[in-house]
């Protein structure tokens, strides 16, 4: 079929039906004309009408089967709607929704929907269209219908019996899926399927034949599976008028065991088909198939089919100019079922445009119903205008004529629009800028935008133009930011003029003046806070300071309201929301940049598509994806790539968001383990270490109150090397009360899946409000080992030439004694490897072992010193507090200094052995901070211990030659100090890229400070640093702004310390200079760039709370909010505005 025909086949037809009705119309007057003149008066007839015409795109169309009337309802009738639309540039999709008649004498159907708790985590993306189900279960075929709603998750409740009432089933059916979002999520079939028992056991009939249960769930049963199954059995062999539809939501494309288990039959949604696939679901009787029901659409050029999906049937591409979708080939199609298709097409560039073109040639629906083979066809295809007009409005004030207007242009469908450069003129006024009016379009972080399917309209804005004069009469020079801070200190206002050191140039050359605004009241901070605002690149900004550049910097204050102001009433915004884990799809599109709408509160992936290499994840890092697969589909939660670690993909999560005046919310850096990550930039060659001084390890395990049993004796098969109960097992739920948990401790369980592993209790933690949460507290046990065996100890010992220890006036005492007793043993020295089995012995003193021969505590390879302190049993509160043995091993030297040859470290100075297991020798190390740990002085790395906490010593790892003193330059103040970005860094340059990357030029390239300088070297003192101190650093209590250390002056510029775009955080110093905390305050903890302290392994960071009280002991790790903050040249032009929230200032971008 020849694709292109279509313009003069419908031109032709047109002329026909002209020279009929003139040709009628000569005859009936008597006129006489020859055919040609008829043919030419037609012609004219046509250019005319056509010429004055307005052809529109009819994007929807539908057509019904013909010998079954549709819209009368009778059996089996159909209708097809074709809704077509562009996806992207060159990419369009038709939609095909098709709906058929029930059969008329269908009886009415009873419906249970079942519905999973858990589902409220998905929020509207579910729940919307459940409830669209849910009104269809009322009315479907039937207005008698009855639906009854049953809600469960770890218990379940029967929230509704059967009834008419559709806004009382939706009602009760928002509340369970509210309510249940705190709610435990321990998933329990058999608890939804007990109580859809207890339901029917009082059914009864009002008219329907048929029951249908709806049972819908996104997560697999936690608990009491498989015990549904039976249930599920059971309700089938009783009410075989029953069945039951398995919906499974978010868990994968194939259906999983435990749903197929409960459901005769299984459909299955995610977020990105949910749509499709929810409300289209048959309600109805299962007797009224189609025996066939295929549909066919041929296709013009320049549309070819690139891909297919359909909810119900097999759709199968015929070339790429056709598709057959046949609704009998999966399973059975009837009559009162709906059905979608979807077909996505690439679109050549053979069209001109403005043009109106049409996707389909002929579509084709054979079908036969009750017997009848019959055939349908349409030719009334849905069309597309492949361009639209972009239009320039003058706005002209009032009185004047504005001249340079530029002209309307057709842009085509996704094309890139930017306001043009042509400047209008109108004299007494200066033009501000064209301002996009058009309403629900979504600009990018240059102001462009991808052209809509509708035209758009640009609005000139226009700001009176003035001159300041001077007394004299003189023109004054032009006003600017700069001058607003400079005549405020003039003025005695709210801001002063800076008289220390600074340096906000890499080079040192700024010398301009720098004001500051500042305030020593809450009522001058208001007074700021008036004074301070402005506007640049349709965003609010709030004045700091000046720089020594001439600039002025400003803080970050969200996107302008509605009426281009500062207010408090602005919503809706695309916000950093924390850091997740994603999981890598080759099928998911991954792009440079990506689109917010801000009506819809919903994303695009939008710029340029990167392939995904699975074998190569940080290729991704910096892209944005909506984890689905299709580049024009809308998600609610966008991702950016951060980084990859251990082959885990970690994304920031981008959300709508009401928090106006912060790009969102995220850790400064979470790069765990390196003592030198502080900073907007890092370079992680330092790894900490952390020597553990506790090694008991203590498990807990949730009690099944069901069917878990423990023994209070044990007995070990040496051939199976099994443990089992020696004699019967005592079930968990046979004891109560307050003696419940003394008969616990102490016990043994042994574990049928494992039980060459038996678990000694030492604690019982019992919840009493909520069994379920309630554990016990235990030791692991293998090869034999029984609390009846012995532990050998003694109050001190010797160390032997051989590296063992000989242990001072040794003695015997079980295991089960010591740990009924722990804390009276304290301080005493236990030789783990001395354990004595119960059986070997004949005397209870220790000389009857010692005697025999059986132990020699003279050569002890493994010795331990018990730190246990509180009181005399174990609770869930105070094991891990209370109970802890450490390992003295070999004991290592420290010592106050190393040397470093032939590639090896070698302790120097004052060199000392320091047992570690006793925490009372931990001072010790305040002047021997160097160790390898081990008992020996030679390591080809050497350990520098700075901190201690608890059962906890934190030390630093030095390679190379370096100590403490270059390591610290290194970490802190050199050339190779910033080789990483922190997580901070790469969100708020993210942030830039999309936002504000083509206003660069307006932006002075100055210092943002990372203020690192070392105010107190705590632990790092090699020469009696306690380590009990941390490091500290300077930027959390000074205002200087010289910024000491170039590895702390970021700039686009610095190579030491260098920026990818002209952003940073405020500093510490700045936030300090502010004075007041009504001036720092934004309602939210937000963080500033400069670090507080080293503590172990917390690092800790400056930050303004919400109120804006400053605080320095905020871990990196915490999420805080986003305020970027540039430097605006001081050169721009003020063309408007007073600096308060309505009328903030503007500078000239012109």
């Amino acid at each position: 079929m020849d694709k292109n025909n279509f313009n003069i086949k419908k031109y032709i037809e047109k002329i026909k039906k002209s020279i009929k009705k003139v040709t009628y119309l000569l005859r009936g007057n008597k006129f006489k004309i020859s055919f040609l003149g008829i043919f030419t008066i037609c012609v004219l007839i046509l250019f005319i009408s056509n010429s004055f015409a307005v052809e529109v795109p009819v994007e929807t169309t539908s057509f019904t089967s013909s010998d079954i009337n549709y819209d009368s309802g009778e059996s089996g009738a159909w209708k097809i709607t074709r809704t077509a639309s562009w996806i992207s540039k060159n990419k369009a999709k038709v939609v095909y929704d098709l709906k058929t008649n029930p059969s008329e004498t269908s009886l009415p159907v009873d419906y249970i929907l079942v519905v999973d708790g858990s589902l409220n985590e998905h929020d509207a993306s579910f729940s919307a269209p459940l409830k669209t189900l849910l009104n269809n279960m009322h009315y479907y075929n039937n207005i008698s219908n009855r639906v009854a709603v049953i809600g469960f998750n770890d218990k379940a409740e029967i929230l509704t019996g059967f009834t008419n009432d559709e806004t009382g089933t939706n009602t009760v059916l928002d509340n369970f899926l509210s309510t249940s979002a705190y709610a435990k999520k321990e998933i329990s079939y058999y608890a939804a399927f007990k109580a859809l028992s207890e339901f029917m056991e009082n059914y009864t009939s009002d008219g329907a034949d048929i029951i249908k249960v709806i049972f819908v769930t996104d997560g697999k049963p936690v608990i009491d599976s498989p015990k549904e199954v039976s249930l599920y059995q059971d309700l089938k062999e009783k009410y075989p008028e029953l069945s039951v539809l398995g919906i499974q939501y978010s868990m994968g494309n194939e259906v999983v065991d435990a749903i197929k288990n409960v459901s005769d039959a299984q459909v299955v949604a995610d977020k990105d088909n949910v749509w499709d696939v929810i409300p289209n679901i048959y309600l109805g009787y299962e007797n009224d198939n189609y025996d066939s029901f295929v549909f066919d659409d041929y296709f013009r050029s320049p549309f070819t089919v690139d891909e297919v999906s359909v909810t119900r049937g097999v759709a199968s591409i015929n070339d790429e100019y056709s598709v057959e979708w046949n609704l009998n080939d999966s399973s059975q199609f009837v009559a009162g079922a709906s059905a979608r298709m979807t077909v996505y097409f690439n679109v050549s560039n053979e069209y001109t445009v403005g043009d109106i073109i049409p996707i389909s040639d002929t579509t084709i629906v054979n079908y036969s119903f009750a017997g009848g083979e019959k055939q349908d066809s349409d030719t009334n295809s849905p069309t597309l205008a492949t361009g639209f007009k972009v239009n320039y409005d003058s706005n002209a004030p009032s009185g004047c004529v504005v001249s340079n207007m530029p002209s309307s242009d057709v842009v085509g469908i996704y094309n890139i629009v930017r306001p043009t450069t042509v400047v209008p003129k109108c004299k007494g006024y200066l033009f501000k800028e064209w301002k996009l009016v058009t309403s629900n379009i979504t600009t990018n972080n240059d102001d462009s935008f991808n052209m809509p399917y509708k035209e758009v309209t640009y609005k000139a804005t226009w700001a009176k133009a003035s001159l300041n004069k001077s007394a004299e009469g003189t023109i004054a020079e032009k006003a600017t930011l700069y001058g607003v801070l400079r005549d405020e200190v003039s003025n005695g206002g709210v801001a002063k003029e800076y008289t220390g050191k600074h340096q906000d140039s890499v080079d040192g050359s700024g010398s301009s003046k720098i004001y500051y605004y500042t305030a020593s009241n809450d009522t001058d901070g208001t007074t700021v806070l008036s004074k301070n605002n402005v506007v640049f690149a349709g965003m609010c900004w709030q004045m700091i300071r000046t720089t020594d550049t001439g600039d002025v910097r400003m803080i970050y204050n969200g996107e302008v309201d509605s009426n281009d102001g500062c207010g408090t009433d602005r919503k809706n915004h695309p916000n950093y929301s924390g850091i997740e884990e994603i999981t890598l799809n080759a099928k998911h599109k991954y792009s440079t940049d990506y689109s917010y709408n801000k009506t819809l509160k919903n994303f695009k992936v939008a710029g340029d598509l990167v392939t995904v290499d699975t074998s190569n994840p940080s290729s991704l890092i910096g892209t944005y994806t909506c984890l689905n697969s299709h580049k024009a589909v809308s998600c609610s939660t966008l991702y950016q790539v951060l980084y990859v670690e251990d082959s885990k993909i970690y994304a920031a999560a981008i959300k709508s968001s009401d928090n106006y005046n912060s790009i969102g919310s995220s850790v400064f850096n979470n790069v765990y383990g390196y003592n030198s990550e502080m900073g907007y930039m890092y370079n992680g060659n330092y790894p900490g270490n952390t020597y553990e001084i506790s090694n008991i390890e203590i498990k807990k395990e949730q009690i099944d109150f069901n069917a878990g049993t423990y023994c209070q004796a044990v007995t070990y098969n040496t051939s199976t090397k099994t443990y089992s109960c020696d004699g019967n097992p005592s079930y968990f739920w046979e004891v109560g009360g307050d003696d419940f948990r003394k008969s616990l401790v102490h016990n043994y369980v042994v574990s049928d899946n494992n039980p060459s592993v038996v678990r000694y209790m030492i604690g019982i933690n019992i919840d009493d409000n909520d069994m379920t949460n309630s554990y016990y507290y235990y030791i692991e046990l293998t090869d034999g080992q029984i609390m009846d065996d012995f532990y050998v100890y003694g109050d001190g010992y010797t160390i032997n030439d051989d590296g063992t220890y000989k242990i001072t006036n040794p003695t015997l005492i079980t295991k089960r004694d010591f740990y009924y007793s722990y804390s009276d043993y304290k301080g005493k020295y236990f030789g783990e490897d001395l354990q004595i089995r119960e059986g070997n012995y004949n005397s209870t003193s220790y000389d009857g072992y010692k005697n025999g021969g059986l132990i020699n505590t003279n050569r002890v390879s493994s010795l331990f010193y018990n730190l246990s302190s509180g009181g005399s049993s174990l609770t869930a509160s105070n094991y891990q507090s209370y109970l802890a043995f450490s390992t003295i091993s070999k004991i290592p030297k420290f010592s106050s200094s190393v040397t470093y040859g032939n590639g090896k470290y070698k302790l120097s100075g004052t060199v000392t052995n320091i047992g570690l297991y006793d925490t009372s020798n931990i001072s010790k190390i305040n002047n021997t901070h160097y160790t390898c740990f081990t008992a020996g002085d030679e390591c080809s790395s050497v350990y520098y211990v700075y901190y201690t906490s608890g059962n906890y010593i934190y030390s630093i790892k030095l390679n190379s030659g370096e100590d403490i003193s270059k390591a610290l330059v290194n970490m802190f103040n050199s050339s190779d100090t910033n080789s990483k970005d922190s997580i901070i860094k790469q969100l708020v340059e993210s942030w830039y890229a999309h936002s504000l990357s083509s206003y660069t030029s307006y932006l002075a390239d100055t210092v943002y400070c990372n203020d690192r300088s070392i105010k107190s070297l705590g632990g790092f003192n090699p020469s009696g640093g306690s380590l009990y101190s941390p490091l500290t650093f300077n930027g959390t209590s000074n205002t200087s702004l010289l910024c000491s250390n170039e590895a702390d002056r970021f700039s686009v510029s610095n190579s030491v310390a260098p920026l990818k775009y002209p952003i940073g955080l405020l500093s510490g110093a700045e936030a300090n200079l502010l004075g007041n905390n009504k001036v720092r305050a934004s309602g939210s903890k937000y963080w500033l760039m400069s670090p507080s302290s080293l503590t172990g392994t917390s690092i800790g960071q400056f930050v303004v709370e919400a109120t804006g009280t400053l605080n320095s002991t905020v871990s990196i790790n915490s999420s805080n909010y986003i305020r970027p903050v540039i430097t605006l040249k001081g050169s721009l032009t003020l063309v408007s505005g007073d600096g308060s929230v309505t009328s903030p200032y503007v500078v000239s971008t012109n």
